[in-house]
């Protein structure tokens, strides 16, 4: 999962304008019976775990570089991680058109034994967008909403949640950044993207940063 940074990064700074990094596929999050987007992705955080022994989920576009769509549910206080349709190409490239279709039920490749999997690996924040699209930005889960819905996560229990204004996201969003700016895994992609063949100016990469990574630093507890 943590390959997906590199990758992009790399045909942005090779190939493609920023304006071309391409917006993610969301996982999905049912609440009150209420199906939402999930501008989260808990699931990074189990296969990291996994390390060698995580199924491989493939890229089968641009669009999707984790290579899985996960289904997720609030209930009782916890969150159930539902369904996984993971994608493995068979015998062509990653990213061909002709392997387009999820062919991998990660459920049965990670839980065979369980029906009910609470995601007691992950704590942080779920960010659930809530209401139109106010803006449309082709990058990551860059894309604005007219409200959110922000859950806080300790150990698969539930323990906040507010509903925000676009406003109010905004700043949350705003004062998570710079937070990210400070940490050590925000020196070294910078450090990584001067010395690099085709660098971005230091603005450009943050920008790039708050867009295309905002699952990152917006689900850190």
């Amino acid at each position: 999962m943590k390959n997906a940074f590199a990758i992009v990064l790399f045909v942005l700074s090779g190939f493609f304008s920023l304006a071309h990094a391409t917006a993610q596929v969301p996982d999905v999050i049912l609440i009150d019976g209420k199906e939402y987007s999930l501008n989260t992705n808990p699931l990074d955080r189990y296969l990291d775990k996994l390390g060698d022994k995580a199924p491989r989920f493939e890229w089968p576009h641009t669009a999707l570089w984790r290579g899985y769509v996960a289904t997720w549910e609030l209930a009782q206080g916890k969150l159930y991680l539902r369904k996984v349709e993971g994608h493995r190409n068979s015998g062509n490239d990653a990213g061909s058109a002709d392997d387009s279709g999820a062919n991998v039920d990660g459920m049965k490749e990670m839980f065979p034994d369980k029906s009910d999997v609470v995601a007691d690996w992950y704590t942080g924040t779920l960010i659930i967008p809530d209401g139109e699209q106010v803006e449309y930005v082709h990058m990551g889960y860059g894309s604005t909403y007219a409200k959110y819905i922000v859950v806080s996560i300790k150990d698969g229990i539930e323990t906040e949640r507010h509903n925000l204004s676009l406003d109010e996201f905004e700043r949350f969003r705003d004062e998570r950044f710079a937070k990210y700016k400070q940490t050590d895994e925000y020196k070294k992609q910078a450090a990584e993207n001067k010395t690099g063949n085709q660098s971005m100016p230091a603005e450009q990469f943050d920008q790039f940063l708050k867009e295309f990574e905002a699952e990152r630093y917006l689900s850190v507890p």
